[in-house]
């Protein structure tokens, strides 16, 4: 068993059930189709969470007042607070996965940078996202597949395109997709590059308004919590997790089985679509942007830098219109 590491928020992670359907076919499965049972593709079933904008910050300010946040602190953090998704084990059928096996469009090739084959990062199958406030950000079906060149990615990347440091391809319902298996290296390894593990994942997404990370809001230069705000706001925001079904992070100093597997899912849970994304550093995103995917390969049984991480991030207009190729990867480690 591996030793626990402490939370990296306390509050921050996302939003709502991406429960994939899978239609199979002759050596791989079809974008869209119909819905897999509930029964079978959920995880256990959820708290009733609010389900509009308005009525999810209205309850979150209610929270941040019962722990005596103060009104000017209440007010910044209220509207700090973004939707996006957290990520469970799904434990049933299902397209959405991190890490392996790989899936590309039938007789697309597997992306390549510089004779070195991309690392297939995740699959997000998209038309069986419930409603939420920011569902229109997304695509209303189809499929997500990401890659990036993780083995040498030190620093932010652009350009989503053939032979880039990155690939994140938009797959239109009813394309077939088959499982595809990297090519061989036409180069060598690089010396200095770093030792990239995915294992696979097959995940499902619950909903959650997500929260500034409390250590980070007491540098941010337009909330300045004080040191009561901040104590007050840190106990708010683990209540807050609780309220969306979050895992909780385990209490127990002791590694047994129940904790391994309570750390386990604490921990994937930072893997998420959209929200304010949950790093071993700062925020990845500039000014405008947001964090269309964030995956932390360790929380899956996988490596990456050191504890590290990657976000694809997007510009919120660009996201709208569909702009793929202005996409950036930004790594990060502990």
């Amino acid at each position: 068993m591996r030793p626990p590491r402490a939370p990296r928020s306390l509050a921050a992670t996302a939003l709502a059930t991406i429960v994939v359907a899978g239609v199979p076919l002759a050596g791989g499965v079809r974008t869209g189709g119909r819905g897999v049972a509930a029964a079978d593709a959920a995880p256990a079933a959820t708290p009733a969470v609010p389900t509009t904008d308005e009525a999810a910050r209205r309850e979150l300010d209610a929270l941040l007042r019962s722990h005596r946040v103060s009104q000017r602190s209440r007010r910044l953090l209220t509207a700090r607070a973004e939707w996006g998704l957290y990520a469970v084990r799904r434990s049933g059928a299902g397209v959405s996965r991190l890490g392996g096996p790989a899936l590309l469009p039938r007789g697309t090739r597997w992306p390549v940078r510089r004779g070195r084959p991309l690392t297939f990062v995740a699959a997000i199958a998209l038309d069986e996202l419930p409603p939420f406030p920011d569902r229109q950000l997304l695509p209303a079906d189809g499929t997500l597949l990401f890659f990036a060149a993780m083995e040498k990615l030190w620093e932010p990347a652009s350009g989503n395109r053939p032979g880039g440091p990155l690939r994140v391809l938009h797959v239109p319902t009813g394309t077939p997709l088959d499982r595809a298996r990297a090519p061989k290296p036409t180069r060598p390894r690089p010396p200095d590059a770093y030792p990239v593990g995915m294992r696979a994942f097959p995940v499902a997404f619950r909903p959650k308004l997500t929260l500034l990370d409390p250590v980070l809001a007491g540098f941010d230069r337009t909330i300045r919590l004080g040191p009561r705000d901040a104590r007050a706001y840190e106990r708010a925001s683990r209540t807050w997790d609780d309220r969306w079904g979050v895992p909780p992070w385990p209490a127990e100093d002791d590694l047994d089985e129940d904790t391994e597997r309570q750390l386990d899912a604490a921990s994937q849970s930072w893997n998420q679509i959209l929200g304010i994304p949950v790093t071993s550093q700062d925020d990845p995103r500039d000014r405008g942007q947001v964090a269309l995917l964030t995956v932390i390969p360790y929380t899956i049984g996988g490596d990456f830098l050191d504890g590290g991480d990657v976000s694809f991030v997007i510009g919120r207009r660009d996201l709208r219109a569909r702009r793929w190729s202005r996409i950036s990867v930004v790594p990060s480690s502990s």
